[in-house]
């Protein structure tokens, strides 16, 4: 098990839609289906950035607050 302060695992998620290497200033509807996706996923979260995401059959075990986030959709940001 990994240990770290301040740190976040959300889980569970139904489908976190990832970026594009394309400026697009807004998405609707169909427009979706073309975002890359991960379904069945989680972020792992430390100091206040993202340090992983991946497929939950791939999710790391870490001493962290949990967010169960089953049946959620999560749009990360990256800066």
């Amino acid at each position: 098990m990994q240990t770290s302060q301040n740190a976040l695992l959300i889980k569970n998620i139904k489908e976190i839609f990832l970026g594009s290497d394309r400026n697009i200033p807004f998405i609707t509807g169909a427009a979706f289906e073309h975002i890359p996706s991960i379904k069945n996923a989680y972020i792992w979260i430390e100091g206040g950035n993202i340090c992983k995401i991946g497929s939950m059959d791939d999710c790391p075990t870490v001493q962290a607050t949990i967010i169960d986030a089953s049946n959620k959709y999560v749009l990360p940001s990256f800066n």
